[in-house]
């Protein structure tokens, strides 16, 4: 499992920001972010699926930690691959509907919302070991 997942990092990618940067050929995407695998898809040119892709407003509240990892392959095995990855990771996003403006909200939220509360988490154990310190 996490062979796999690894796999899908260790792939080329762009960041959410620069999706025009993607190349102009075949393959399968995968929507990533904080280590988590949202969505993925196929596409028989990756540069025109995101100039107007159906999920794009969606992708764009993960950055700027969103990126977009890719996997150039030949048209005929876009249907089968993208199949098999999507059973191996089953990602969040591809088998739910694309959500409307609360869901998008709720969206921001949960992730900006979860990095707040890890980062004062963070803040407190540091100022406890911190305080420690000075009071043996």
């Amino acid at each position: 499992m996490i062979v796999r997942w690894w796999r899908v990092f260790s792939l080329p990618h762009c960041s959410i920001s620069r999706l025009s940067s993607l190349p102009p050929s075949a393959g399968i995407y995968y929507v990533t972010a904080f280590g988590l695998i949202f969505y993925i898809g196929k596409a028989k040119n990756l540069r025109q699926r995101w100039q107007r892709h159906h999920r794009r407003a969606q992708v764009q509240l993960l950055s700027p930690f969103g990126r977009l990892h890719y996997r150039l392959l030949p048209l005929a095995d876009l249907g089968a691959a993208e199949k098999l990855a999507i059973a191996h990771h089953r990602p969040y996003w591809n088998n739910q509907r694309v959500p409307g403006f609360w869901g998008l909200w709720r969206l921001y939220w949960a992730v900006w919302g979860r990095l707040g509360i890890y980062g004062l988490l963070g803040v407190a154990v540091v100022g406890v070991g911190l305080w420690r310190l000075g009071h043996p």
